[in-house]
């Protein structure tokens, strides 16, 4: 492992106080992992050395030039403690990165219903979508959060994700926090869930070690020395992790500023950037593998299949959640919680469903 934890305090830890804005923030970030980044950008151009070096920390007079609102925001969210012991119950955030519309919230709230006070929803949208009254079910309300746009494939998916967080953070009683979409759907009763996520200690993460030119053909050399062609790691986004992982995330001013710069198409940062890190810097308590199910049966297919209308039966759902042949603790589970991509024509199904899945 090319970096601790331990070498990345200072990143998720942020020692400045807003009160102290009207004359400065200083935010220091990981100075055991500066001191090797600015010594790298030797063998880089001048811009590139200017870039890397300003990355570990920022200092901004706010009196003169105001934070953007994003920067503002991670650093309220690395200020609420790590601890979870403190706010009781634990909570599930549910992190929903979208264009705009629910299709599938009425199930959603099947899901949620009757386990207020287990969970929190977060939404992102396109930047000027607006919801009107009536659009969401009443556990979805006041769950919009500011947004920008997302483009596909693009950093300012990794941006959205670290919004989303971010937002989540501010709520100490969150615990676990989950990425969906709006194609996404759990396969499994809240209780189930809760007590599954609860239950490790470890972030779902998948942390793929691929070869050939989708995979580690797309790390550069220019990631030296954070980030060593071993440590490059690939997986899809939709994540669960815990306060730890999130905060690392979300406070990240090093790892960030690189694949910015350098993971760009056919470098997807949204693939590279979060197994890389968390790879780097917190391995061991990663599990390597997701909790959201997947059809990539397709060869070569660019986005994975998809179910609507008059698809979605038990024996799909069977199949989703598969054996339990993955493990907790000791126990034996399945491996799968989630699935995707499920079309706004599954919706009837789905409900229909319910009982089956135990909701």
């Amino acid at each position: 492992m090319s970096l601790d934890k331990d070498h990345y305090n200072d990143a998720i830890s942020v020692n400045s106080t807003l009160d102290s804005a009207a004359s400065s923030v200083v935010v220091d970030s990981a100075g055991h992992a500066a001191n090797q980044i600015a010594a790298s950008t030797a063998v880089h151009d001048d811009q590139s050395k200017s870039s890397v070096r300003s990355s570990p920390s920022i200092k901004a007079n706010v009196s003169d030039q105001l934070l953007d609102s994003d920067t503002l925001l991670r650093y309220k969210a690395g200020m609420v403690g790590l601890s979870e012991s403190s706010v009781q119950p634990p909570k599930l955030a549910f992190l929903f990165m979208t264009r705009g519309r629910l299709p599938l919230a009425p199930f959603w709230e099947r899901f949620f219903k009757g386990h207020e006070g287990f969970f929190s929803i977060y939404i992102h949208t396109a930047r000027e979508f607006r919801y009107k009254p009536g659009d969401l079910p009443s556990a979805f309300e006041g769950a919009h959060i500011p947004s920008q746009d997302v483009h596909w494939g693009e950093i300012s998916m990794v941006d959205a994700e670290r919004r989303l967080l971010a937002n989540a953070l501010l709520d100490p009683g969150n615990s676990r926090f989950i990425l969906v979409s709006e194609s996404c759907v759990p396969l499994f009763n809240f209780t189930f869930v809760y007590k599954y996520l609860l239950a490790s200690p470890e972030a779902y993460v998948r942390l793929k070690n691929e070869p050939g030119v989708n995979g580690r053909g797309r790390w550069r050399r220019e990631f030296l020395p954070l980030v060593k062609l071993e440590d490059w790691r690939k997986g899809g986004q939709w994540f669960v992790v815990d306060r730890e992982a999130a905060r690392i995330i979300v406070a990240d001013e090093i790892f960030y500023p690189l694949f910015k710069r350098f993971c760009r198409p056919p470098c997807y940062a949204d693939e590279h950037y979060m197994p890389t890190m968390l790879k780097v810097l917190m391995q061991g308590n990663v599990a390597n593998r997701t909790v959201t199910w997947t059809d990539w049966s397709k060869a070569g297919a660019a986005h994975p299949a998809q179910f609507g209308a008059g698809q979605v039966t038990e024996k799909l759902i069977a199949r989703m959640r598969g054996p339990p042949s993955c493990r907790v603790g000791d126990e034996g589970v399945p491996c799968f919680l989630f699935a995707r991509k499920l079309m706004p024509g599954a919706l009837t199904e789905l409900l229909q469903l319910a009982d089956f899945m135990g909701m």
